[in-house]
């Protein structure tokens, strides 16, 4: 890892080095100018990952967390309460979200393994909301999730990726435009892309198509915060280049936002008997699907299948499988397919 200082990396002072045997993934400043780096052990089954922290620009180094994980996926300071969070996981559906009130001295887990499979980026507003990604081998967990409560409650699903692709990247402006950034998954042809939401994730447009990549684990790799002059910037890891953009992306609520496919918000969520939700569509549709999953990505029950006029349809579930059985209580999701996209909302059934 190297240094450089001033506004231009045109000089790199000697690489800091660490003696870890492993890879680094994604560092953070926070507010007291500490830095915070995470390891990224990749195939090393045998050694788990810290966190490490300098207090003196990347001089000296010490680990702040020593966990029993693989990977930590990201170190993130929330620029308005000065809080640090971090991803760890291990590569299968074990990972957790991590919080430091203390510049790192200590770390309290607030979230794990029920709801994440490899959480992978996070963005914070003024108002304590919080946005992340997560990506995973089944369905349920390439998502976009949002809590209001500086991540203490994470309780809906509001961007869902496809069956070759998931969120990964994820930037936020000053006006509260999220951006979110998809790739492909290890079968690779896809289209990833990037999406816009200007309403706190409800709708979702797609603001940029990359086009059709064959490759595996191609795509948005990261999305730059936004500088001074409203600009940032995203990279193509399956063309290897960096762009710059604001006015490439429409800056004003688009008619594409109320075209696209969505599935509102379950009412009533909890619920022990039955809930209601919503579907639209923009205009005659052949092949519309709603269907039930459990935490684990496993069918559940499809609860809508045909072909449906544009506009607003109901939808319903009664807490049964597709045998008209009860299923038990836990977390669940309704997903709505319309060609390749997707709409998803967490369903928590209660009895």
């Amino acid at each position: 890892m190297g240094r450089f200082e001033g506004r231009a990396a045109r000089e790199w002072s000697q690489p800091l080095t660490f003696d870890c045997g492993k890879g680094f993934w994604k560092m953070c400043e926070d507010l007291d100018g500490n830095l915070f780096i995470g390891e990224y052990a990749g195939g090393y089954n045998d050694t788990c990952a810290f966190i490490w922290r300098s207090r003196d620009a990347g001089t000296t180094w010490d680990k702040c967390y020593n966990g029993t994980e693989r990977h930590v996926h990201f170190v993130a300071c929330d620029p308005y309460s000065g809080k640090l969070y971090a991803a760890v996981g291990d590569g299968a559906a074990r990972a957790g979200i991590l919080r430091s009130e203390d510049a790192g001295d200590t770390w309290d887990v607030i979230h794990w393994g029920d709801l994440f499979a490899q959480p992978i980026s996070i963005v914070f507003t003024p108002t304590h909301r919080v946005f992340g990604s997560d990506f995973g081998m089944l369905w349920p967990w390439n998502s976009v999730y949002r809590s209001d409560d500086d991540a203490d409650f994470i309780d809906q699903l509001i961007l869902a990726g496809s069956e070759n692709t998931f969120p990964w990247a994820m930037s936020i402006n000053e006006q509260g435009t999220i951006f979110a950034g998809t790739i492909t998954r290890d079968d690779g042809g896809d289209r990833p892309a990037i999406y816009m939401s200007y309403d706190g994730g409800a709708f979702w447009c797609k603001a940029k198509d990359l086009g059709l990549i064959p490759d595996p684990w191609r795509g948005v790799t990261w999305i730059s915060n936004f500088d001074s002059a409203g600009y940032a910037y995203y990279h193509n890891s399956y063309a290897f280049e960096t762009y710059r953009f604001n006015g490439d992306f429409p800056l004003d609520v688009p008619e594409a936002v109320e075209e696209t496919p969505r599935l509102s918000a379950p009412n009533p969520n909890p619920f022990a008997s039955g809930t209601r939700m919503e579907f639209s569509v923009p205009d005659l549709t052949e092949c519309v699907r709603v269907a039930i999953y459990d935490l684990r990505g496993r069918h559940v029950r499809t609860v809508v299948e045909g072909t449906f006029e544009g506009g607003t349809h109901p939808v319903s579930w009664d807490g049964r499988d597709e045998r008209g059985r009860p299923v038990s209580s836990g977390v669940y999701f309704a997903r709505l397919e319309v060609g390749s996209e997707t709409s998803g909302q967490k369903l928590l059934l209660v009895k």
